[in-house]
């Protein structure tokens, strides 16, 4: 045991030296290739049908607003979202951004997959998979609208480290109507 985490201590030394000797093109280029190998290990390690069809088991209140997005034990962000029709003029909505766009126009996003509700054809829930890449921050948007007027009610931030979701202050997310 201490031998390897000997050899580890070695083998990170070296990496961070030769980390250092690059220049920062080099660098950009080395940070590209680690997300890219972390989401083709997280597509590699689930199913991203039986995902999707447990997060639109799991990812919803009983009045069918979004919950909180998670990681799963693969590697994938899971985030819920969802847009509740009170009336013609009035919804609740919770949504999540990744840096200024929404997460389905979101150059990270794998899969985004809409549902309406059946008993509400205005009414709709949403579940998007992201590679769960450290530094991705995710802004989950709670806004509602009545009489036109779409004002934001909270905001949360998180942010993937270590392969966990880990709260952090609200940024900046994007303007507008959600277009959903």
């Amino acid at each position: 045991m201490i031998h390897t985490v000997a050899m580890d201590l070695d083998r990170t030394r070296e990496l961070q030296s030769l980390l250092e000797a690059m220049d920062d093109a080099d660098l950009s280029e080395v940070a590209q290739m680690v997300r890219d190998l972390q989401r083709g290990r997280a597509l590699e390690f689930e199913d991203l049908d039986a995902v999707v069809a447990d997060a639109f088991e799991k990812g919803f209140d009983h009045r069918g607003m979004a919950l909180d997005p998670w990681v799963t034990p693969g590697g994938l962000v899971v985030v819920p979202g969802a847009k509740i029709h009170r009336s013609r003029s009035n919804h609740r909505c919770r949504f999540a951004a990744v840096g200024d766009v929404w997460v389905w126009d979101s150059s990270e996003r794998i899969v985004d997959e809409l549902r309406r509700l059946p008993d509400d054809r205005d009414s709709l829930q949403t579940v998007t998979l992201l590679a769960a890449v450290d530094g991705l921050v995710l802004d989950v948007v709670t806004s509602r609208a009545t009489g036109g007027t779409h004002t934001r009610q909270s905001s949360v931030a998180y942010e993937v480290r270590g392969g966990e979701l880990v709260p952090t202050m609200p940024t900046a997310s994007p303007s507008g109507e959600e277009r959903r």
